[in-house]
């Protein structure tokens, strides 16, 4: 995942995959969708985790931070709502 106005912007540079709680697979190719992904029916919004993932893609997407911290804190909100991460 690297920032949209990035040289390598949004693709499938760091896709992720996993498991949202109801059980339906999720594939997330860029920060772009993780941002919706974190915004359009996650299972939980008040962890330090998320908001800090939500922050990071925000935060890239601008260009103001590396794409791949805010995957780290993708990844870490989505091990902390539980779903399963591939």
């Amino acid at each position: 995942m690297h920032p949209q106005g990035g040289k390598h912007a949004d693709h499938q540079v760091g896709k992720s995959s996993y498991h949202r709680e109801w059980g339906k697979p999720e594939t997330v190719a860029g920060l772009f969708e993780a941002m919706i992904h974190l915004t359009d029916g996650w299972p939980e919004r008040t962890s330090a985790l998320f908001l800090e993932a939500r922050n990071a893609c925000r935060a890239a997407v601008a260009g103001l931070i590396d794409g791949d911290v805010a995957q780290i804190k993708f990844l870490a909100a989505v091990e902390a709502a539980k779903p399963g991460v591939n």
